[in-house]
């Protein structure tokens, strides 16, 4: 059953690499039973945390811990084979001379033997092909593979590096539901890896945005994506209207209309980020916005409105699509959907 312990708990930890900071000040506990995702622009340290977790690479400052005890210290570095820990990459890394049950077989328990192998091939719905080398099998079933070896172990942390995106989109959307189920029952704590939105938001229990190696923004895929306090977050979880705005006492006056953010009381935010699906369009002669473009993509209405002082914003969703372009309008937002900075 599913926990709130921390199996890996990083306080303060910097990585350096040829002299260059990659890490720095990284504070993380990862919880028995949950998925935390990790997502950042490239360079932004995301593999090396993974790898600083799994033991390939040393720490510089501060501590990676488990329940058992130190993982690793600037002095100290458990070897990645002490540390139960499971790791599926991009590239799957499966041995080419050994079959596909000898591949999942491969660090098991002697005595677990070819039936629990095959039991393992059975949940990631391979049985079949039990006796196929990884030549013979598609990307996608070498991914299963990889997967179903790296839990057959029975590891207390699960670690995945892009493990999705050398897939198809429509392959990657299959494979993303599959290893849920799979990584949820094991009960492991699980730390995914990937500068993919959908991959995060559809994965994640909690999402750890990553820049320039610190954490920019922890939390639930639902705040982060309606409520992100991060350029950088936003952007990264898809599109996202900045709009400036003028702060006084809880209140962010912008051009559509007042953003009460009363509870804020450490900084002073000056713009404020909005999703289109946030937005909706309401008609009005007289509307300080002004139609300059409609387009359809991926089953939605875009609609892009000016404001006569230059504010641009994009809207989607339900918007109403009898609009023309050059028609004056005004906008209407769900004040639980605001973001800010």
């Amino acid at each position: 059953m599913s926990t709130t312990e921390a199996q890996i708990s990083l306080k303060d930890v910097a990585c350096e690499i040829a002299g260059k900071r990659i890490l720095d000040g990284i504070v993380l506990d990862l919880p028995r039973g949950a998925i935390t995702v990790v997502l950042g622009p490239s360079g932004a340290g995301k593999s090396t945390l993974l790898r600083a977790i799994a033991g390939f690479e040393p720490v510089s400052a501060g501590t990676i811990t488990s329940p058992a005890g130190i993982m690793s210290l600037p002095s100290v570095t458990l070897p990645p084979e002490k540390r139960r820990i499971g790791v599926v990459v991009q590239s799957n890394a499966l041995f080419p001379h050994m079959t596909a049950a000898e591949n999942v077989r491969f660090g098991m328990d002697r005595s677990d033997g070819p039936r629990s192998a095959q039991e393992w091939l059975a949940k990631v719905e391979l049985a079949e092909r039990a006796n196929a080398y990884p030549h013979e099998l598609s990307g996608g079933e070498q991914q299963r593979i990889a997967l179903a070896r790296a839990l057959a172990s029975q590891p207390d942390v699960v670690l995945l590096d892009e493990a999705f995106s050398s897939l198809d989109q429509q392959l990657r959307k299959s494979m993303r539901r599959d290893a849920k189920l799979l990584l949820k029952e094991a009960d492991a704590a699980v730390l995914v890896v990937t500068h993919d939105p959908d991959e995060a938001l559809e994965l994640a229990d909690t999402i750890v945005v990553l820049n320039d190696g610190r954490i920019v923004q922890e939390g639930v895929p639902e705040d982060l994506y309606w409520r992100p306090q991060s350029i950088v977050a936003a952007r990264l979880l898809g599109e996202v209207n900045a709009l400036s705005g003028t702060w006084h006492d809880g209140v962010l006056k912008t051009a559509i209309g007042d953003i009460i953010l009363s509870e804020i009381t450490e900084k002073e935010p000056q713009t404020a980020l909005l999703r289109p699906s946030a937005l909706s369009l309401v008609s009005s002669s007289n509307g300080p916005w002004t139609v300059i473009e409609k387009e359809f993509s991926a089953g939605y209405r875009f609609v892009t409105i000016k404001e006569k002082n230059g504010e641009i914003l994009r809207i989607s969703g339900h918007t109403d699509v009898t609009m023309k372009v050059g028609d004056k309008v005004d906008v209407a937002f769900d004040p639980e959907r605001v973001g800010w900075v």
